[in-house]
């Protein structure tokens, strides 16, 4: 019984003092904490294959986020709209880039990416995943294996999914899809 509750202690101690600075990692390379992949069938021949992890996938989201806020090679259209649950308007900011576009929903409080059409290799969704990279390049980054031209990666609650369409072995487009209420 002692032994049970020193164990204990011990093991809340470790939880509450957190991480050493030592073994924390970098904010570029966040740490793939789950990974779960199936394939469902698809409307044709082709199957669209779906991972799932939520810390890759907040990681992206993050960054592009950055980028709306900071690239200025974005032209941008704003569009006002009541919102559906508050007495105020929310601003829908849709950037564009050649063949590229971006979506913002900024609310009070609120700023964080709707939707995206990535085309462009110049806009990374994130260090090294853009447009032209290959299919073996991505299985290290998200650390496992294509197995179709077409792949969802999204969080646990899929309320964001990142779609990405390879042509002849290369990313050709990724799209994102992100929950807005």
């Amino acid at each position: 019984m002692k032994k049970t509750i020193l164990i204990s202690i011990i093991f809340g101690l470790q939880l509450a003092c957190g991480p050493n600075k030592e073994e924390s990692k970098s904010d570029s390379e966040p740490e793939i904490v789950e990974i779960r992949a199936n394939t469902k069938l698809g409307d044709g021949v082709q199957s669209i294959q779906y991972i799932t992890n939520d810390s890759i996938t907040n990681s992206w989201i993050t960054e592009l986020t950055r980028i709306t806020k900071s690239d200025n090679r974005f032209k941008v259209e704003k569009e006002l709209r009541p919102n559906r649950h508050w007495d105020y308007m929310d601003t829908i900011k849709t950037l564009t880039y050649n063949q590229s576009r971006l979506t913002v929903l900024s609310t009070e409080g609120y700023y964080g990416l709707w939707t995206a059409d990535l085309k462009d290799p110049e806009i990374p969704l994130w260090t090294n995943v853009k447009i032209g990279m290959n299919k073996q390049q991505l299985e290290k980054i998200v650390r496992s294996e294509i197995l179709s031209d077409k792949i969802e990666i999204g969080n646990t609650e899929k309320t964001t999914v990142f779609e990405f369409e390879f042509k002849e072995g290369l990313l050709a487009r990724i799209n994102i899809v992100g929950f807005v209420d």
